[in-house]
């Protein structure tokens, strides 16, 4: 019902990931819970990265974390590889579906399926 994280996740060992990993304890099936976490200086790497998820999921924004706010709320994207992920997945979606692979190399010789 209820995660503290004493110690936020560092960004090179899981950051924004483990966080949601860990805060994902608290609501299973639906069900309601309360994620704490402590934030200290040590922590500021991951400081932009959790702000974004506090926007996406449109949870209030603490004032100590507003330095880390995007100069434009409306375009969320997270220091992690998340993006090239999903732009690998619509690629293999496309062969799949017969089509072009679309992602990097794609057309430039570098491409894995010619």
């Amino acid at each position: 019902m209820h995660v503290i994280n004493y110690d936020m996740p560092n960004v090179m060992y899981g950051g924004i990931h483990e966080y949601i990993h860990r805060i994902g304890r608290t609501a299973r099936i639906g069900n309601p819970g309360i994620a704490t976490a402590f934030f200290t200086e040590r922590d500021e790497g991951i400081g932009e990265d959790l702000v974004k998820i506090l926007l996406e999921t449109e949870q209030e924004v603490p004032e100590f974390l507003e330095r880390f706010k995007p100069e434009d709320p409306t375009v969320l994207d997270f220091h992690d590889d998340s993006d090239v992920e999903a732009e690998a997945e619509a690629d293999e979606e496309d062969t799949a579906e017969g089509g072009v692979p679309t992602g990097a190399g794609a057309g430039t010789g570098d491409d894995p399926w010619g």
